[in-house]
């Protein structure tokens, strides 16, 4: 992977947390083709591990890092939102869970 896409993969994830379209600032430390024209970005993020990014001739991968990395955050954000609805309280349910893990 060159260092002008990594670049751009960068530039874009800065461009979405500064417009405030992600609630936390990501890092795109590597990038692997896991099949051809296939690229899996790697943030090494506990709230996101990676996503994967298909390259399509209509559009930009940089495009396309936009909308998979919108898309994963709001699916958590929506499973977020169904735990709660269902009674959970307002942590995340791994925080409930390690809360309620006893300590040795």
């Amino acid at each position: 992977m060159s260092d002008k896409i990594k670049l751009d993969l960068q530039t874009t994830l800065d461009d979405l947390f500064t417009s405030k379209l992600i609630p936390f600032k990501l890092v795109a430390h590597k990038v692997t083709e896991d099949f051809p024209g296939v690229f899996r970005v790697h943030f090494y993020d506990a709230r996101i591990h990676s996503v994967t990014v298909g390259i399509r001739k209509a559009e930009t991968i940089a495009s396309q890092l936009r909308s998979a990395v919108l898309g994963q955050l709001s699916e958590r954000s929506e499973s977020l939102a169904e735990y709660r609805r269902s009674g959970g309280n307002k942590e995340t349910p791994l925080l409930a869970f390690f809360a309620k893990r006893p300590t040795c």
